[in-house]
């Protein structure tokens, strides 16, 4: 069924095989025969249902731990600090109660207690409160980037992949907007493309108002008082670039190797918005996100990526630095 490209049926044999008949999530891992298929959501997908399979939800933990390997110690310390210091304050207010009574350097030990067991679980439930607002905004990060991996890109005739497949090997690249700015960033790419190919950069451009070009495209030619029988066949030139516009949302002539064409491209505009959303960012507005090779995001900023300084910033594939941070 791979083979035959019927992905739902072989979906329901590899989950009958490990869940029913015994056999090993790793080996469907392993299995060359599948790998059209791993590099499609499917999978994915697929991999939540099977016994040994690791849970989206669990990879976007994970994940969001290994960007801060020590926030769970943090939690842990803290958690047990505060709970420590609540009970000590706790049983400090009645022996207060009782010094107040007597007065004396008694009195004065157990003001010193309450403040320093107070102040204790003020500092400690800080602590505790912050890295939990910090690993829920990670977790949210991780959740962005592993909707960003379903997403499908393809170069050329080539077989779509996952966003997620590129791990490991490519930096890309997404750059979102109007045409001529898609357009523009991508020629400017090619004019460095040795360096970019050099550090697995590639570009993924995703024209954000191609609808609403063809609609001010087509308001003009009525304006005009174009749209008769030549208009129409392409006579004035108009009709070309409207309709032009929707097949450049996902693909832009290319003859380099660096750009790779955006699959599905309305849920590519729908999780860019989503990253402009919640970056304060105007939707429709012209911008780039580079990511790393671990899938993270690098940079990003409105306008055209600066790829000189995007090569500065990245190291060539087999640096010992590239290896080493995985970035």
């Amino acid at each position: 069924n791979v083979k035959l490209g019927k992905y739902e049926l072989a979906s329901e044999d590899l989950k009958r095989a490990v869940n029913d008949y015994g056999v090993k999530y790793k080996t469907l891992i392993q299995d060359p025969d599948l790998a059209a298929m791993k590099a499609l959501p499917i999978f994915d997908e697929l991999s939540d249902q099977l016994k040994g399979g690791s849970t989206e939800a669990q990879q976007i933990k994970l994940r969001a731990e290994s960007k801060s390997p020590f926030r769970l110690f943090r939690l842990i310390a803290a958690g047990g600090g505060s709970v420590g210091a609540f009970i000590a304050l706790f049983t400090t207010i009645p022996a207060l109660i009782k010094a107040t009574q007597t007065g004396g350097d008694d009195l004065n030990q157990q003001l010193t207690n309450l403040v320093v067991n107070a102040a204790s679980l003020v500092v400690l439930l800080f602590i505790v409160l912050r890295d939990l607002a910090e690993r829920e905004k990670s977790e949210r990060v991780m959740e962005r980037l592993e909707q960003l991996g379903k997403l499908q890109v393809k170069r050329g005739n080539s077989k779509p992949v996952a966003v997620s497949r590129l791990r490991g090997t490519q930096r890309p690249v997404i750059v979102a907007g109007t045409s001529a700015h898609v357009k523009a960033a991508v020629k400017q790419a090619q004019a460095m493309r040795a360096d970019l190919q050099t550090r697995g950069i590639v570009v993924v451009g995703v024209v954000l108002n191609s609808t609403a070009a063809n609609d001010k495209i087509a308001a003009l030619k009525r304006e005009k008082g174009f749209g008769g029988a030549k208009e129409a066949a392409g006579g004035d030139g108009l009709v070309n670039a409207a309709e032009g516009a929707a097949p450049l949302a996902g693909s832009i002539d290319d003859t380099k190797g660096l750009k790779l064409d955006a699959l599905e491209v309305e849920d590519w505009k729908a999780w860019i918005n989503a990253q402009m959303a919640e970056a304060g960012v105007a939707e429709g507005a012209n911008v780039y996100i580079s990511l790393g090779l671990d899938g993270s995001v690098v940079s990003s900023g409105l306008g055209a990526p600066k790829w000189a300084n995007i090569c500065q910033e990245l190291e060539p594939l087999d640096s010992t630095k590239t290896k080493f941070t995985n970035v």
